[in-house]
């Protein structure tokens, strides 16, 4: 491999860097609104518990918890890895 396509890939690796970084702020974030949400599940009174409010609330947090799982499973560094191997 030549030294322009290394510089390419190395570029690319800073690249998945940050994008790795992004990811886990957005991760957290979503955990934040998910904890926040439980917070609010927790404290519906018993005698609603089986109200809509309820259930949106469940599925609200069942898809967050979903979507950062999602994000955890996101597997860059592997990515990073080939392409360092590529370029080694």
């Amino acid at each position: 491999m030549n030294a322009n396509r290394r510089k390419e890939i190395a570029l690319i690796i800073k690249r998945f860097n940050a994008l790795s970084e992004i990811a886990t702020s957005i991760q957290e974030d979503i955990i934040a609104v998910c904890d926040e949400e439980e917070g609010y599940l927790a404290n519906i009174p018993e005698n609603l518990q089986e109200s809509e409010n309820y259930q949106n609330a469940e599925a609200a947090i069942e898809a967050l918890a979903s979507a950062a799982e999602e994000l955890e499973n996101l597997d860059l560094e592997a990515a990073i890895a080939s392409l360092e191997e590529a370029s080694a």
